[in-house]
């Protein structure tokens, strides 16, 4: 649920491919591209996911650096929601996948020594 401007709430759709873009990002793919890569679809595809997920108080944003406004993060509503339609949400601490480290490398081809995640 989320509220208009005038202060009334209104209820947000979340189609099942919300919720599969939803799991990922419980899963730790948190980044659009990896989104985009894992389901085979559009960035407007995507993109409408994020925002219908973020109407919803499923998903926030990380961060204010700029690597943050490019990563997500489940809220406990978004848990919740995961688990009632059968998704096992597990916290991930300090876990890198061998894609993550990939784009880490990437960066720092790039000359990116340091960044804000």
């Amino acid at each position: 649920m989320s509220s208009d401007s005038d202060g009334s709430r209104r209820t947000t759709v979340v189609t099942d491919r919300d919720a599969e873009v939803l799991a990922l990002i419980g899963q730790g793919r948190n980044f659009p591209i990896y989104l985009i890569d894992e389901m085979g679809v559009t960035a407007k595809e995507v993109n409408g996911s994020v925002e219908n997920l973020m109407a919803a108080s499923y998903i926030t944003w990380r961060g204010t650096r700029p690597m943050g406004y490019l990563t997500f993060d489940v809220t406990e509503e978004g848990r919740k929601y995961l688990e009632s339609r059968g998704y096992t949400v597990q916290d991930k601490v300090g876990v890198l996948s061998d894609i993550d480290r990939t784009f880490i490398a990437a960066v720092r081809e790039m000359g990116v020594k340091k960044f804000d995640i």
